[in-house]
Formats: structure tokens, C-alpha cells, sequence
């Protein structure tokens, strides 16, 4: 009946996988003259579309839809993306095919080189290549009937009440949440597509005001070590008594436990766990948890609680605002680190299927992770 084969049934005909490559490693040799070429893609292009064959991947609904769209000029349907799968099975547990196919299956390691490296991006053995995609595609089919009878167990194909049901909700389309998770990533896909348009103009207003912010939190907090007559510069780390408190950088960390712990001689705030006052390498820690512990502590002088606030205040518009909003914001032919498209939007990866509750997630960049009011 054209699904994959389970343990207890009898196999009559073997399924074969068969992969085809078009373009080598090196990113010039076609395998293959135009013509064929041309004769494979209406083959596979016919095969996207044919509502009689399911086609099945781990994230085809999301990254495999939208590669197929633009190479092909189609949308492959019917499909089955067995992410969704993964994650009624085992919600907390890592989705990865790579996971879930070495519990489920007995493969061994595949997406990667012995040195650790991803065949899939950093191959440059095109036989490597054409046998990694090709186990991967054997993994996927191996894992869809564990992953839909685990999606079974757990109510993802059972009816869901009609009061419920959007208006919209197609009537030849079964409302459950199987299918509810499969229209939430079409929604993601369209999210991906339209993009958030960015006003350049407002973003480069914003952009002045916090740079001459920073500068002068950078300037105020010079005064402050000055008054307090404490050195910050790399000189006084080292114990220089000839450095000069001119030369503080707020953004060093080296440099603010230097002041707070050999200089102010402060201690684990009082209510502060140990585990979460040092760093992963034995050190005190100088991240905004430990600063927000020092001021709700109560045994800072009104210099020292000064120097903190204007400190935590530097570092989020030079860090957060500047560095991972405004500046990335730019369009990606301005500036290195722009994200912004040619047609003037930022193009986030919308997933259904990252977090356990159901909720949409946000990467590259997190679109959620930006503030609504201005100076958030």
C-alpha cells in the first residue's frame, strides 16, 4: 500500500532508495548534460504534486517545502513531516533526525565525519554526500510508523470538538492535532515568506540616540571609577599603579571583577546560591545576574549602586539594543552582520515544532526576542 514496512509485516517487494546528484562539492561539475536534467526535475516535479504518493521528511513541511518551491516552482503535497511525530512521542527529548533515528533504529552515525564535521554541509567527497543522503532519507522511512502509532497514543489523530474549529478550517481536512500542527507550520512557512518589513530611517534614528547613549554611560562610568579612585584599565588588573582610570572599559568583564571583587573586596550576595555566583571556570561571576544580586543585596554604597545601574544600562543598549537589534537590523549589503534583505524585510525561521507546549518559536533572528516599547 506504498507505506514502509513494519516488523511483523510480509515483505514482498524490497523498496530501494535511490538519490541523484546534480552539482559535485566543488560547486561547478554537473553530473549529469541539460537535458536530462531537465527531464529528472519534470519527473521529481511531477512526483512533489501527485496527490496519489505522501511524501514523508524530518522538517520537509518547513526547510525541504521551501528548497522544493524554489528550485521546483511547486509546493510538495500531500506531506507528512514527522518532526511532529517526534514530538508527540517524546516531547522534552531532542527532535533531531539524528536523535530519533539512532533510538528508534539501529543506524549507526551517518551525519557526521569521524572528526566530527556534518557531511551535509561540510562534505567534500561527493560519494560521502550521495550515501549520507542517502541513509537519511532510509532513517526517515524507518522512523514514520513508530513515530504515527506513538502519535496515535497520545490522541494526536483524535477529533478535536467542533466549537474549536476555526471557520476557516477546510471540511475535507480532519480537525485534530496531528493536522492543527501540520496548518501551524504552513503558517510559519507563509510568516518565513512575507518577512517584517524594517524602517530604515527610524531604525537609523534609534541607532544615533542609543550610540551617543552608550557613550555617554561609557563617559559617566569613567567619572564614577574616577571619584571612587579605581583604575579599570588592563594596567590595574595587573596591579599597575601608572594606569589611568581613563582608560575603563565597561564591556570588559576581566575588568569588572576586578573592580568588584578585588577592589570593592564584595563577597556571593546574601540570598545567591554559589552554584549561580561563580562561572563555569571557577570565577566570580560579573553577568547581569550576579549585578542585580549585588543591588538587591543592600550593602552597596551609593557610588557602588550607581556604578552597577549605569554599568547594567551600558551593556544592554551597547549589547542588546545596538549590538543584536539596530545593527543587525541593517540591510545585509550595508553592513556584515545585516539580516535585512534586498526588499527591505527580515526573514525569521517561524517553527511549530521546537517547543514542547505548542507555541511558535523564532531563529535567525528571534523576532520575539525584541522589545515593543522603545529602549526594550
Amino acid at each position: 500500500d506504498g507505506k514502509p514496512a513494519r516488523p511483523a509485516d510480509k515483505v514482498t517487494t524490497l523498496a530501494r532508495a535511490a538519490a541523484i546528484s546534480f552539482l559535485s562539492t566543488d560547486g561547478t561539475t554537473r553530473f549529469l548534460p541539460l537535458h536530462e536534467e531537465i527531464q529528472i526535475n519534470q519527473v521529481l516535479k511531477e512526483f512533489f504534486i501527485d496527490p496519489g504518493k505522501m511524501k514523508v521528511g524530518h522538517n520537509a513541511g518547513s526547510y525541504d517545502r521551501m528548497v522544493i518551491e524554489n528550485h521546483f516552482d511547486v509546493t510538495p503535497a500531500p506531506l507528512v513531516d514527522t518532526l511532529f511525530g517526534a514530538r508527540f512521542r517524546a516531547p522534552d527529548l531532542p527532535k533531531g533526525l539524528k536523535t530519533v533515528g539512532s533510538v528508534i533504529c539501529d543506524v549507526e552515525r551517518w551525519e557526521t565525519t569521524e572528526k566530527g564535521t556534518k557531511i551535509s554541509t561540510g562534505s567534500q567527497d561527493d560519494d560521502e554526500l550521495l550515501r549520507y543522503c542517502i541513509i537519511d532519507t532510509v532513517v526517515n522511512a524507518r522512523i514514520t510508523p513508530p513515530l504515527i502509532d506513538a502519535s496515535t497514543q497520545q490522541g494526536a489523530f483524535r477529533i478535536l470538538p467542533d466549537w474549536a474549529k476555526p471557520v476557516s478550517w477546510p471540511t475535507t481536512k480532519s480537525f485534530n492535532l496531528y493536522d492543527v500542527d501540520h496548518a501551524t507550520q504552513d503558517m510559519c512557512v507563509g510568516l518565513h515568506k512575507n518577512g517584517v518589513w524594517i524602517d530604515q530611517e527610524a531604525r537609523w534614528a534609534l541607532e544615533v540616540e542609543f550610540t551617543a547613549s552608550v557613550k555617554r554611560r561609557e563617559k559617566r562610568l569613567k567619572e564614577l571609577a574616577a571619584d571612587d579612585g579605581v583604575n579599570l584599565s588592563v594596567k590595574a588588573a595587573s596591579h599597575d599603579d601608572d594606569a589611568d582610570a581613563a582608560d575603563i572599559n565597561p564591556g570588559s568583564y576581566d575588568q569588572i571583577r576586578y573592580l568588584l571583587y578585588s577592589k570593592w573586596n564584595l563577597g556571593i550576595p546574601p540570598h545567591m546560591d554559589a552554584r549561580d555566583f561563580y562561572t563555569e571556570s571557577g570565577l566570580p561571576g560579573s553577568g547581569d545576574v550576579v549585578l542585580r544580586s549585588h543591588l538587591a543585596s543592600g550593602l552597596l554604597n551609593p557610588l557602588q549602586e550607581e556604578f552597577i545601574r549605569e554599568l547594567r544600562l551600558y551593556r544592554r543598549e551597547k549589547n542588546k539594543i545596538l549590538g543584536t537589534v539596530l545593527l543587525r537590523m541593517q540591510l545585509s549589503s550595508q553592513h556584515k552582520k545585516g539580516l535585512v534583505w534586498p526588499d527591505g524585510r527580515v526573514r525569521s525561521n517561524w517553527n511549530a515544532h521546537v517547543t514542547s507546549v505548542g507555541r511558535l518559536s523564532s531563529s535567525g533572528p528571534n523576532l520575539q526576542n525584541i522589545g515593543n516599547r522603545k529602549g526594550q
